[in-house]
């Protein structure tokens, strides 16, 4: 189908036809041929750029990265959101200037030792010391955003290194134990557990995957999510939650979860569909004990079916004994 274009070598408007012209181009003493869709006059034959492609120069940049396997654009922007760096900060650590990592994420080809530095940085271990060796070059708030940047890296490293802790999100775990400290206030650990095994297991049920990404094993008190002591420790640390120490009235020790002093209060961290999740799990099983919740959860198969101290499958999530209600 023929279409109207303006010519710049009639200077003016034209019919013209859309047709793809394999071109070739030189980048950095090598040839890169391009499939490009032109427009062509048909009056004079000039051929003119089709709009809809964008900047040839563009794809030239990504076919050369994609044959010397360099960082895309995306990707630089990436390792930086990673530790929470400004361009200007992240270009500090790097030791080069903000114009320089701008024109890279903005499309242009870094060269090899820079993408080099650059995929090094996917390694906190490099970033720490970068961080110690040109930190007193960033503002106060800027070491401070890429240390507590590094502290969540280093924690989740850590966790992914524990069989079931592979697919978990640190950052939707806090923000799940921190919804419920927030809305059901002191919360004995035995409960915590149960509840996340809840809010994960219906997610599952509802939309075939979990809300935090935490596995559960099959322990003596029901389930509960895998190395939950040493992410406990990790909430502790971050002052997402405080931990108490407490007796209860049958005589026994117990710990108690409460909201800390940097919990976070960011309601879009939950799509809608996680937000009726929770609201459903704690209007089910808030007022509960941690008593109750455990012998509740000791009737579901993904702990009757599940050997002692074994993960226990996500099948199970068909199977519980409640559902989340349709909208």
């Amino acid at each position: 189908m023929n279409k109207t274009i303006y010519c710049p070598m009639c200077e003016e408007e034209r019919a013209a036809r859309a047709e793809t012209v394999r071109e070739e181009y030189e980048l950095r003493g090598e040839k890169i041929a391009l499939d490009v869709p032109r427009l062509i006059c048909l009056t004079c034959g000039e051929l003119v750029i089709d709009e809809a492609y964008g900047d040839p120069t563009l794809r030239l940049y990504a076919e050369y990265r994609r044959r010397h396997n360099l960082l895309t654009p995306d990707q630089i922007r990436g390792i930086r959101d990673k530790y929470d760096l400004s361009q200007e900060a992240f270009a500090i650590l790097l030791g080069t200037s903000p114009a320089t990592l701008a024109r890279y994420e903005g499309g242009s080809v870094q060269e090899k030792a820079y993408d080099q530095l650059l995929r090094a940085c996917y390694n906190p271990v490099v970033v720490a010391e970068l961080l110690e060796r040109e930190g007193p070059a960033l503002s106060d708030l800027q070491r401070r955003n890429v240390t507590a940047a590094l502290n969540r890296v280093r924690q989740t490293a850590a966790l992914a290194a524990i069989p079931g802790c592979r697919e978990l999100s640190l950052a939707k775990y806090t923000a799940v134990v921190v919804w419920f400290c927030r809305h059901l206030h002191s919360i004995p650990q035995t409960k915590i557990c149960k509840l996340l095994f809840y809010a994960d297991f219906l997610h599952f049920q509802a939309f075939g995957r979990s809300l935090t990404g935490s596995n559960y094993r099959r322990l003596a008190y029901g389930p509960v999510p895998c190395a939950y002591e040493a992410l406990r420790t990790i909430l502790e640390e971050n002052d997402a939650i405080e931990v108490q120490s407490i007796v209860y009235p049958a005589g026994y020790d117990g710990l108690e979860y409460r909201i800390g002093s940097a919990a976070a209060n960011n309601p879009d961290v939950f799509t809608q569909d996680e937000s009726r999740v929770l609201d459903f799990v704690a209007t089910t099983f808030g007022r509960l004990n941690a008593k109750e919740i455990s012998d509740r959860s000791h009737k579901e198969t993904a702990w009757t079916k599940t050997p002692a101290k074994e993960l226990i499958s996500y099948h199970h999530a068909q199977h519980l004994s409640v559902r989340l209600p349709a909208r």
